[in-house]
């Protein structure tokens, strides 16, 4: 990786001191291979292998997303090392193009878990979108008993709204809930959690 990289603004959305947020980029494709190879992550995400493979797929042919301009597929990486960490994807619904509203969810690969950059990445990638898009509300879907997921909501600030059954693609309809975030002089995009 050459050393301007992560110096291009283009390519750096937003940055902290363990990690860079960037667009996705073809090479991608490998690192999420090997991170989908973990059956946890499948679990929690509601996904099969063919899901899985579906999204790397997507990854490897280079099919970028924006939504209103913002990237759709990022990925978090090691500043010092460019090293693989996760990846954030925005979705919405439907066609309309007039909406202020996404959907967010994430991914860290096993060997990145539980040294906190969940929600260091969280709050960075809000704040990413907060500073250069004008998406106001962005919902993130996670299961009641995803107590990694809800402590990252609680550190970023969410508060509970619902709590209702959500269809995950592996067809399951584990219970869900729905937060909100508040807080900061500037209004955050808030998160509206429900899966």
């Amino acid at each position: 990786m050459p050393p301007w990289w992560a110096r291009r603004p283009a390519r750096v959305l937003a940055r902290s001191e363990r990690l860079l947020l960037s667009p996705q980029r073809r090479s991608d494709w490998r690192a999420m291979a090997e991170a989908f190879e973990d059956d946890e992550l499948l679990e929690w995400q509601g996904w099969t292998d063919s899901h899985a493979s579906a999204r790397v797929e997507a990854v490897r042919r280079g099919l970028h997303r924006s939504f209103r301009g913002f990237p759709a597929n990022l990925t978090l990486r090691a500043p010092d090392t460019r090293e693989y960490v996760g990846t954030y994807v925005l979705s919405w619904h439907g066609l309309d193009i007039t909406t202020d509203e996404v959907i967010l969810g994430w991914w860290l690969a096993a060997r990145h878990r539980g040294k906190g950059l969940g929600t260091e990445s969280l709050r960075l990638t809000l704040d990413a979108i907060r500073d250069r898009s004008d998406i106001a509300t962005v919902r993130i879907g996670t299961r009641h008993d995803n107590t990694r997921v809800l402590g990252q909501l609680r550190a970023v600030e969410a508060e509970f709204v619902e709590e209702r059954p959500t269809p995950l693609p592996d067809g399951s309809e584990p219970a869900g809930i729905e937060v909100l975030r508040g807080g900061g002089e500037e209004p955050p995009p808030t998160p509206v959690i429900s899966r």
